[in-house]
């Protein structure tokens, strides 16, 4: 009996035969489809325009004279330096130089309060106006003692020519001159307390030509430029001179302060003359000053030593009691690439620039680094030869989306 095996194999080798001729004739045949097509097949499923759509999401056609009618600023790339500055908060105040309390120096009734809480004032401007009898007798007392000098006066000199004649005694002579030391002495004294109770030179040479009903009439006068910050006077109200409590305030506020809190480790970096710029967010608007003292003293409620700056404010654009960002300049560090903010647009969430293209501009993402208040540092995205829109950018970058929307219409 055959060995089964030697029969198994031949009839294997049939089958493994067969099946392979047919696979060979039917590729032949209907050839299998490649799932890598070959690039004539890429290059017919590019979707047709998608260049020219890729272009209008970068460009904004202008012409030269649309351009200038835009008011576009065009410069080339450039170095530049930004500032470094520390941040913080600060507060306007007043100087206590160019503040001034008024106090009444006498007792009396309001006949006229002149001025009124915001208006300006000149040194020397009657304010108003009282009514004391304290004043009508210190200027009794004056005229009473300038009449008195007046008199013992011609009495000296009319003993002093008998003395000399040898007709009048050394007694009368002597007693007379005493009399005229006391007169002028008293006079002095009188003349003294008006100077106390606020009169000028001109007020009391005046005087003596001025009708007696007028002598208890009072001015209280303005020491200083400025405004009214604070009034409490009324008119027919009595004030109390030892009260001493203020019936206006005067603040002139051609310059400010602004008090800076500083936290310790920041403080030993700052000194006098450094530049602060000032600003209010919510206004929109801000100013430079110069720190003009250093007060190392640690304040223990906040921890923050003080700095102070002064401030030019001649236009009144700040207010006593507002509270301000603060930005002190450090230093200037220099950088290849130094670009205007209004340059600069964000556009889908990416910063932009604009840069100049023979058909007008190109929307170019930049790398934007360090910035301060005016100018931005880029660090990738422009090169030497490129020029770009400085300002007005907002109008390409409003072209650009009114391109993109046509075009999806």
């Amino acid at each position: 009996m055959l060995n089964r095996k030697w029969i198994i194999y031949p009839v294997g080798f049939c089958v493994l035969g067969t099946i392979l001729g047919a696979s060979i004739y039917f590729n032949n045949m209907y050839p299998l489809s490649s799932n890598a097509p070959e690039n004539n097949e890429i290059a017919e499923t590019t979707p047709p325009g998608s260049d020219q759509k890729e272009k209008k999401e970068t460009l904004v056609k202008l012409t030269d004279d649309q351009i200038k009618d835009l008011k576009i600023d065009i410069k080339p790339a450039g170095s530049g330096q930004i500032s470094l500055t520390l941040a913080a908060t600060g507060k306007i105040v007043l100087p206590p130089d160019q503040m001034a309390y008024i106090l009444p120096t006498v007792s009396g009734v309001v006949k006229e309060a002149k001025k009124n809480v915001g208006e300006t004032v000149k040194a020397g401007e009657v304010i108003a106006i009282i009514e004391s009898k304290e004043m009508a007798k210190a200027k009794s007392d004056y005229l009473t003692a300038t009449n008195d000098e007046n008199s013992k006066g011609i009495s000296f000199d009319r003993e002093q020519k008998l003395y000399n004649k040898g007709i009048s005694s050394a007694e009368e002579y002597l007693t007379a001159k005493t009399e005229y030391e006391k007169s002028q002495i008293h006079l002095q004294y009188s003349k003294q307390r008006l100077y106390t109770l606020g009169l000028q030179e001109n007020d009391i040479v005046a005087i003596s030509d001025i009708n007696p009903s007028q002598l208890r009439t009072y001015e209280i006068r303005a020491p200083i430029d400025g405004i009214i910050t604070n009034r409490t006077l009324i008119k027919g109200q009595h004030i109390d001179a030892d009260a001493q409590k203020p019936i206006y305030q005067i603040a002139d506020l051609n310059t400010v302060w602004v008090d800076i809190g500083i936290s310790s480790r920041d403080f030993y970096q700052l000194k006098a003359g450094q530049s602060v710029e000032i600003s209010l967010p919510t206004e929109n608007k801000s100013s430079q000053a110069k720190i003009v003292y250093l007060n190392p003293v640690i304040e223990e409620d906040s921890i923050l030593a003080k700095a102070t700056a002064e401030l030019n404010n001649e236009k009144g654009d700040w207010y006593p009691g507002t509270f301000v960002k603060v930005n002190i300049l450090m230093e200037k560090v220099p950088s290849t690439y130094v670009v205007p903010k209004t340059a600069l647009q964000t556009i889908d969430g990416k910063d932009c620039l604009f840069i100049v293209c023979p058909n007008g501009f190109e929307k170019q993402i930049v790398k934007v680094g360090r910035s301060d208040h005016d100018s931005a540092e880029i660090l990738a995205g422009i090169d030497n030869e490129d020029q770009y829109a400085a300002t007005n950018s907002f109008s390409l970058k409003a072209e650009l989306n009114k391109n993109l929307v046509e075009d999806d219409d």
